[in-house]
């Protein structure tokens, strides 16, 4: 034999040579690198365990970025070392910061090296360093930690601590511990057995689910209920995990009238969710049962079953199913939406019961097409009441453009009440597209057609559409058709935003409009609740047309009492006063003027007043120039309120300052008087140079008004108000009553 060895031999044990070679020299390098970050571990430590908080923050910042390169993926050894290097530290020679410190790295990078570093730290003496060491080992993906943390259950003595090591095998899934588990549900120790039970329902394995079962039927009756909610998570977890025949058998158990009306609930809508169209049976018989709540289950189940194999089998289950339960499947049905079964709910639509052919017509709004639009007008006309309104609202919410072809051709031709409903669908449906088929029924011969079209108008018209509407009610023939267009031009007027451009148009039309279409836009004006001016100039000519006269005064009265204090809206109230067409109307005019001669809106402003680094307490006292005998202020009118009778005046939005208004009370005699005042914010009353009234405080508008007894004297008496302002709205209002807060007589308010 030749002694020599080949060329492959040589080059295999070369190899083995250099892979022992290589081994060797990475364990050097792994133990120098234990020995590596031991040392800088021991660098930091003194930092990390300092008693102040702040002396900490530096090296733990550099032990997170040690951790956090060590632990970088692709870097296994460097982690294994740093770990190892980490478990080394923990001892009770350590600072306890820097311990706990130590230990939540370890939780979150360690793996099997750090185990029995871990095991051992369960039993030290410090409460602290025991739980972060159960956490570590919770969270660590070795099944050594599972191991240990059933050791350690195995010897525990103390309750608390059982619990939570029970806990940390439940949150892991321990599944090597169901039967440790299992033992445990015999505690006497009921924390300890429910703890037990708990996490049996977490781990929810084969074994673990058997256990539950047997406790179900045997089990302490203290249990019960955990036992219950720990199968029901059991179920869950199965479903999730694709074995749904084994969760319904779980759920079919617990779906009995001998339990609980939650876990009833809970086991019918899982039966339901993991057994699909194979459910039907049962939520049927929940259906029809007597129980409320878990009929509604069943209802809200069954419309989520899937398929249409499970909507035609709720079809066939209305058959012979009492009137109630017809009419609840007909809303699920209609809730699926599914067309295919529209045959069932077209048949029940004319059931004897009234119930199921509400319900029916219902459901067409979901199943529902152009084939039923005429169907549904003619029962709209000659049924009343839900029938009616459900066919109406099928109408309505029937989708697709087909549908919509098929209304407004029904607008056009056809029996004139089908037309007519269909006409005042175009509204209900929002068609805005057809607006010119709406405008010309509007215009049609027959009033019937013409009312339904006024009744779309009002809901589709907007204001391009406001002046062509108003310009066609002004005009209508017939009392019905007027009272359906007033009622459309106010809708639609009040969806012009401007109101100034609500008026207008109406304004416009009202000299040329014949008498009862003039009657008609009086009345709009007045419902529009508009304060113009304008208006009321256009308004009291119309006092002296017999024709109109009770609704222009009516509509006078309301807009110069929105009108406020001011000039033409005192003489157009003062004129209803005395010659107002009706008694009614008279004692309204006066009501308004007498609530107008409590409020003062003829005011004088001066400020805003400022002084540097006073706060809102010292400007309250601060005398500026228009409390001082030879103050020189300057004034400027304030507008009276644009629409407020109650006399609110706002006065901008400064910030930290005060402002003065000024009045003057002109009395007819000596008198007693009452002031009755609100502000944003503080308030300080003078009256001929006298504090009578002072409120220093930041508020907003009040709800209940100041008030403060004040006398009058014969002639001119000057009230001046200081109102603090800190941020915020600005507000105030003053109003002058008698003693007991009726109108008073004999003043008037100039702004001089």
């Amino acid at each position: 034999m030749d002694k020599r060895l080949s060329t492959t031999t040589r080059i295999l044990v070369l190899a083995a040579v250099m892979t022992v070679a290589t081994a060797s020299f990475a364990q050097e390098k792994t133990a120098a690198s234990e020995a590596e970050y031991a040392k800088k571990i021991d660098s930091l430590l003194p930092g990390m365990g300092a008693e102040r908080l702040v002396d900490r923050r530096e090296p733990q910042m550099a032990f997170e970025k040690l951790c956090f390169e060590a632990s970088a993926p692709g870097k296994p050894a460097a982690r294994e070392a740093l770990c190892k290097a980490l478990i080394a530290k923990v001892g009770p020679e350590v600072a306890k910061p820097a311990r706990i410190w130590l230990l939540r790295k370890v939780e979150t990078i360690g793996r099997d090296e750090v185990v029995a570093g871990l095991a051992r730290l369960l039993g030290d003496p410090d409460a602290d360093i025991r739980e972060t060491a159960r956490r570590a080992l919770e969270n660590n993906p070795s099944p050594g930690a599972a191991g240990a943390l059933r050791a350690e259950l195995d010897k525990a003595k103390d309750v608390n601590w059982r619990v939570a090591l029970i806990n940390a095998l439940a949150f892991r899934h321990d599944t090597g511990s169901v039967g440790m588990l299992a033992k445990l549900t015999e505690s006497q120790e009921d924390a300890v057995a429910l703890a037990a039970v708990s996490a049996l329902g977490r781990i929810a394995d084969e074994p673990a689910l058997n256990a539950l079962a047997a406790l179900r039927k045997s089990g302490r009756p203290a249990l019960k209920s955990e036992v219950i909610d720990a199968s029901l998570r059991g179920a869950e977890a199965l479903a999730a995990g694709g074995q749904a025949d084994l969760a319904a058998r779980i759920y079919e158990e617990l779906e009995t009238a001998g339990q609980a009306e939650n876990i009833r609930v809970a086991a019918l809508t899982g039966y339901a969710r993991t057994q699909g169209a194979k459910a039907l049976p049962k939520l049927m018989a929940a259906l029809k049962g007597t129980d409320q709540r878990m009929q509604l289950v069943a209802a809200q189940c069954l419309q989520g079953l899937p398929g249409r194999e499970a909507g035609g089998q709720m079809a066939a289950a209305m058959e012979g199913a009492p009137p109630a339960t017809q009419a609840v499947l007909l809303g699920i049905l209609g809730e699926r939406k599914d067309a295919s079964i529209l045959p069932t709910v077209l048949k029940k639509t004319d059931d004897a019961n009234a119930d199921v052919r509400v319900a029916a017509l219902s459901a067409l709004k979901h199943v529902g097409g152009p084939g039923q639009v005429t169907m549904l007008a003619e029962r709209a006309i000659k049924t009343k009441d839900a029938e009616a309104a459900a066919a109406r609202d099928a109408l309505a919410m029937m989708q697709g453009d087909d549908v919509d072809k098929v209304v407004v051709a029904g607008t056009k031709a056809g029996d004139l009440a089908v037309r007519a409903e269909l006409v005042r669908t175009l509204g209900t449906r929002r068609m805005r597209d057809h607006m010119v088929s709406v405008f010309a029924a509007a215009y049609d011969k027959e009033e019937t057609i013409q009312i339904a079209a006024l009744d779309a108008l009002a809901i589709l018209g907007r204001e391009k559409d406001y002046l062509m509407l108003v310009d066609l009610v002004a005009n209508l023939k017939t009392d019905a058709a007027r009272n359906a267009g007033e009622k459309a031009v106010v809708e639609v007027a009040r969806k012009v935003a401007d109101k100034s451009r609500q008026a207008a148009p109406i304004l416009a039309v009202l000299p040329r409009a014949p008498i009862a279409g003039k009657a008609v836009m009086i009345r709009v004006l007045n419902r529009l609740e508009l304060a113009d001016v304008k208006v009321l100039d256009v308004l009291l000519p119309c006092l002296d047309d017999e024709a109109v006269r009770a609704d222009a005064a009516q509509a006078v009265v309301g807009i110069a009492a929105r009108l406020g204090g001011q000039e033409k809206a005192v003489a157009a109230l003062e004129r209803i006063r005395e010659v107002g067409p009706t008694d009614a109307l008279k004692k309204e005019a006066q009501k308004n003027l007498d609530k107008l001669n409590r409020v003062c809106l003829a005011w004088l402003f001066s400020g805003p007043y400022r002084e540097k680094d006073a706060d809102l307490d010292k400007l309250f006292d601060v005398a500026f120039e228009p409390e001082k005998a030879d103050g020189n202020a300057k004034w400027k009118a304030l507008p009276a309120p644009a629409s407020d009778a109650q006399g609110k005046f706002d006065l901008g939005g400064e910030q930290n300052c005060v402002g003065y208004a000024k009045t003057t009370i002109v009395s007819d005699k000596d008198q007693d008087a009452q002031l009755v005042m609100g502000s944003d914010d503080g308030l300080k009353v003078f009256l001929n140079g006298k504090v009578v009234h002072a409120a220093n405080m930041t508020r907003a508008f009040p709800a209940e008004l100041d008030k403060a007894p004040i006398k009058l004297k014969k002639g001119d008496n000057t009230l001046l108000l200081k109102i603090t302002q800190g941020g915020g709205e600005w507000q105030f209002s003053c109003a002058v009553t008698a003693p007991n807060g009726e109108a008073i007589t004999g003043v008037k308010y100039e702004a001089r």
